[in-house]
């Protein structure tokens, strides 16, 4: 593990270096690209400290905007690694908005986890039409396990979401 470099390195080699290293954390990198003033790093530190509440990994998954929307299973540390990071106000307030709402409705606490994340923000990118008025009725009654599959838990929400509704209504297809 490289801390400090000499001549013949330079920073971004010992990004690269540390990368292989399996005791390299997220927040490594994150601390790292602050430090070289990465603006978007600098914004991602001020969440955590707006949000000290919430888990920093959740964080990283509702407030960075993905780069492959339509795989609910990408994970953000891959861009956060890399160095190439943006974050998405609208869609990260939105996204805690609809947990802390969903939470609240069906007492499941165990909802603030990176799986569950994931899936919300699939559903944010890809359904336009999903109305969180509309799933925050149904959930009441609801549990949503937290499978390992994000698909498994993004059914789960889509089959509250259409449960009862008649053919001219809108569902999550």
């Amino acid at each position: 593990f490289i801390v400090d470099y000499d001549l013949e390195s330079s920073s971004e080699d010992i990004v690269t270096i540390n990368a292989n290293r399996s005791n390299t954390r997220g927040k490594d990198y994150i601390h790292y690209y602050a430090t070289k003033g990465y603006e978007e790093y600098i914004k991602l530190k001020d969440l955590y400290e707006t949000y000290p509440q919430v888990k920093q990994t959740l964080i990283n998954e509702l407030f960075i905007r993905s780069k492959k929307p339509k795989s609910p299973t990408y994970k953000t540390s891959i861009d956060i690694n890399a160095g190439n990071i943006k974050i998405d106000y609208k869609q990260g307030e939105t996204l805690l908005e609809w947990t802390k709402r969903i939470v609240l409705l069906n007492n499941q606490n165990d909802l603030y986890q990176i799986k569950f994340a994931r899936a919300i923000r699939f559903i944010y990118y890809n359904h336009k039409n999903f109305k969180i008025n509309r799933f925050s009725k149904k959930i009441a009654n609801t549990t949503i396990r937290i499978e390992n599959n994000e698909y498994k838990i993004i059914s789960r929400i889509k089959e509250t979401y259409n449960k009862g509704l008649r053919k001219n209504e809108q569902f999550l297809s």
